[in-house]
């Protein structure tokens, strides 16, 4: 454990003062958080924390938090927020979008000099935003510095790592026309036009104080090169990140690289300078955002829990609130921002939803980063139940619902006895039974249904069969499953044949569904149709999901060529109609 990691872990109880808004700098249409120090601590240095593009920005969001956490402990404002059509940010025009990012960026700047009183600007960007860091310096001139951590040589080197990404999806589908898809996110061709102004070997960088690159050993000489050409070489401060990946991986898997930040927080406290003790007086932050067709307002319980509600522009609350549980350990916008695209696109059809953090996750956290980022927490019940109390006077019910992790914990609220509950609707659940353990990777039964469908599709390929008769497959590997899939279905048949003549008595998913079914809470899935719920639902539950299933007790809705996360656009789309479907049905 790192020096810096074993201080900010000592001081896990201590809360810096953050606010949450849409207006700190922030145009009222972007989302942000604000750090401010203890004004006895103040430092005459502020950061501007700008977000990695695409997947990055769900993966990154923990390792962000916790830095801007950091540098308020250390006494540095701090400001992180969301691009303008990203994440909590409100939509706008898609052409030219990485230059609005550049003025995103410059705009908080200025407001945090103007607002907090900050003398010294420094702009931290990671991947392709160091790019947009690097050009937002240049526009800003003298009093800044950047910290460009794995940043992009050449847009044509982020352009080909988009295609690369792209490449090695394990789920093909058609691009819509006009678009780029890559890991979950949709780039207009448009909006790629032109990017080679973001080379870094076209910038004029000669006038900020300092810059810092952070970086892995195989991308120094790279670095060097354009270092040179910006006369740099010497004067850059370079940090070797050896595990950067790491900070990159899935969100349930991220770790936090605090030696680095640490070493930031060194440097730039060694050239800052301590204001006096009275910061300037905040202005009052904007807690709502009004766009054309929603309302979007901040919840907070406690300074607990947060979340986003979404509202109709008639304000409209007639309808039951439907409360969104995190998806896996990605924060409150969800994979590829899924949830934020729901909630707008239901708030248009005169619904209101609320897409909120669990206490150990996203933007709720607070203690110690070892106690955060588990999606299955014991404690997310009584939380959600929190949620439903804070709105059971503003709404006549409540919707629970989630993708994975948030259908399995909506599943489970909806079990309790609460009248406030109407209906919940599961999407994608990987498991209906949470067992210590288990992979949050592929739970052992989607592995299985995975298995059960590419042997279902090989016995109808011809070629295949040609490759097993000649012995260029592993009967072992054939052997293994279909001695666990032979094993799983008869046991399946076996309990549902004593079932019905009276020898078994339901097991817990058939009993919980029964049970859904006697206290007329509606229970509906929305399913991907390559996902592997509806199978387990029906081989766990055997006759009794059928015959609920036949008498419309429950209901599948499905959505035809669809990934887990619904990562294309195309997917986005047809599962919001879908989602739609299931409240109303």
């Amino acid at each position: 454990m790192s020096k810096s990691e074993t201080i900010y872990k000592r001081n896990a109880g201590w809360v810096n003062q953050s606010d949450a808004s849409y207006q700190a700098g922030f145009n009222s249409k972007l989302f942000g958080w604000l750090y401010t120090p203890d004004s006895a601590i103040s430092q005459s240095t502020g950061f501007i924390l700008c977000a990695p593009v695409g997947h990055e920005y769900i993966h990154t969001h923990r390792a962000y938090r916790h830095f801007a956490e950091m540098l308020a402990m250390h006494g540095f404002p701090c400001l992180r927020f969301d691009y303008s059509g990203v994440g909590d940010s409100a939509e706008c025009a898609e052409e030219d979008i990485f230059s609005q990012w550049v003025e995103d960026i410059n705009q908080q700047a200025n407001w945090l000099k103007n607002t907090i009183g900050v003398t010294h600007i420094v702009f931290l960007g990671l991947g392709f935003a160091a790019n947009m860091v690097s050009m937002a310096a240049e526009i800003h001139g003298e009093n800044c510095s950047i910290i460009l951590w794995e940043p992009y040589e050449t847009a044509r080197s982020f352009k080909r790592r988009l295609g690369a990404l792209a490449g090695v999806s394990e789920f093909k589908q058609e691009t819509e026309a006009g678009y780029i898809e890559s890991a979950g996110y949709a780039y207009s061709e448009q909006s790629l036009i032109g990017l080679e102004k973001f080379d870094l070997s076209a910038r004029n960088l000669s006038n900020i104080k300092t810059c810092v690159v952070v970086e892995a050993q195989d991308n120094r000489e790279k670095n060097s090169r354009w270092l040179g050409k910006l006369g740099l070489e010497d004067k850059a401060k370079r940090i070797y990140r050896p595990d950067f990946t790491k900070m990159l991986d899935e969100p349930h898997k991220t770790s936090i690289p605090f030696d680095v930040f640490g070493e930031i927080i060194a440097l730039f406290k060694a050239e800052a300078s301590v204001q006096a003790a009275d910061l300037p007086s905040l202005p009052k932050l904007e807690p709502t955002l009004h766009a054309t067709h929603y309302i979007e307002s901040i919840y907070r319980s406690d300074d607990r829990l947060f979340g986003v509600l979404t509202t109709p522009t008639n304000g409209d609350t007639l309808k039951p609130l439907i409360i969104l549980t995190n998806a896996g350990s990605a924060h409150h916008v969800g994979p590829s921002e899924i949830y934020v695209k729901l909630a707008r696109y239901l708030a248009e059809h005169g619904w209101c939803t609320l897409r909120y953090d669990l206490g150990n996750l996203g933007d709720s956290c607070t203690g110690c980063p070892e106690n955060e980022n588990f999606p299955y927490a014991e404690s997310s019940l009584n939380e959600l139940e929190e949620v439903i109390q804070h709105f059971s006077e503003d709404f006549p019910s409540c919707i629970l619902a989630g993708l994975c992790s948030g259908a399995y914990i909506s599943f489970r609220e909806g079990l309790k006895d609460n009248s406030n509950v109407s209906r919940v609707v599961l999407v994608n659940p990987l498991t209906f039974e949470w067992v210590d353990g288990m992979s949050l990777d592929v739970p052992s039964p989607k592995m299985q249904s995975k298995e059960a469908s590419y042997y279902s599709a090989a016995l109808k390929d011809k070629s295949r069969w040609g490759r097993l008769l000649t012995g260029q497959v592993s009967y072992k590997s054939i052997a293994v499953f279909a001695v666990k899939y032979t094993y799983q279905k008869i046991s399946h048949v076996l309990h549902d044949f004593c079932l019905a003549i009276g020898l078994a008595k339901p097991n817990k998913l058939q009993a919980e569904l029964l049970y859904y079914g006697s206290n007329n809470t509606a229970l509906r899935f929305v399913f991907s149709d390559s996902d592997p719920g509806f199978k387990m639902l029906t081989d766990d539950a055997g006759s009794i999901a059928a015959q609920m299933i036949a008498q419309k007790k429950i209901k599948i809705h499905f959505v035809e060529n669809a990934d887990h996360t619904f990562s294309y656009k195309k997917m986005q789309s047809n599962f919001c109609t879908k989602f739609l479907a299931a409240l109303i049905d």
